[in-house]
């Protein structure tokens, strides 16, 4: 039956699942770096470089944070997918819309030293490739809300923090 809630030990796994994914994704991304591939995304870099000076006493040290830093947003935003019978869209769409808005925000600021320092190609693709996988979050909020089922609501959660992990906020150069 495709309406059918699954189980809260499947949920939970798949919880668990998609965190380890993010991260390890994040982790590959990171160790093996490509300007499209994984373009650093400016959140993870920066917060683990914060993390590493502060906390650890080693600004290089954080970089090895940054797998668990892009699967954090995943275990914060997919708290209600655990419990099968939720029916809560309202994390995945704020956290969407958070992504895109601050996207937005990013690209209008940064475009001419992304252009500059990665030229129009590369800056262009990271503005397609960020520009798809918001239409894509936000198709699946819209479709997670309207329907309710557990994986709609999973996709809907899992897509955009994923985006946010791999190349939401792409370092386009040296810092200004």
């Amino acid at each position: 039956m495709r309406s059918a809630q699954p189980s809260a030990s499947f949920t939970a796994a798949l919880y668990f699942g998609g965190a380890v994914l993010i991260g390890v994704l994040t982790w590959i991304g990171h160790r093996y770096p490509a300007e499209v591939w994984w373009p650093y995304p400016v959140t993870l870099v920066i917060s683990a470089w914060m993390i590493g000076q502060t906390l650890l006493g080693n600004i290089d040290a954080g970089t090895k944070l940054i797998p668990l830093l892009g699967a954090l947003p995943f275990l914060l935003v997919a708290i209600p997918v655990l419990r099968p019978k939720s029916k809560a869209v309202w994390p995945a769409a704020a956290f969407t819309g958070l992504v895109i808005a601050g996207s937005v925000i990013y690209f209008a600021f940064s475009w001419n030293y992304g252009v500059k320092r990665q030229g129009l190609t590369a800056t262009l693709v990271l503005a397609v490739i960020n520009a798809v996988l918001a239409y894509v979050s936000v198709f699946l909020c819209v479709r997670a809300s309207k329907t309710r089922m557990f994986w709609h609501r999973y996709l809907a959660t899992f897509i955009p923090c994923l985006w946010f992990a791999w190349c939401a906020f792409p370092w386009l150069g040296e810092m200004p």
